[in-house]
């Protein structure tokens, strides 16, 4: 994935989107990107979204996260990230 890609958003919108950092779930086989694309939320606070991609894909589709579990999980990677953006 590159640094910066064009997303669109469910409102059919275009928009900048940047990568933050990308993942792999080996259990999964899901390979997985966390990005944004610098709109706040009511708080103030960066959104940040992710979603599964295919990275042997030329120009990678962003597949939904549909599964409670499996965003739990991805929200405790993002909290981990957070805690520590500069690791690998």
């Amino acid at each position: 994935m590159t640094d910066f890609f064009m997303g669109v958003g469910e409102d059919g919108e275009v928009c900048l989107c940047e990568t933050l950092f990308t993942c792999v779930d080996e259990i999964a086989g899901k390979h997985y990107v966390f990005y944004t694309d610098r709109s706040a939320d009511e708080d103030g606070c960066m959104r940040v979204y992710a979603s599964s991609y295919d990275p042997e894909d030329k120009e990678p589709l962003l597949i939904p996260i549909e599964d409670e579990d499996e965003w739990e999980n991805l929200n405790r990677i993002l909290m981990d990230w957070m805690d520590n953006p500069d690791d690998p």
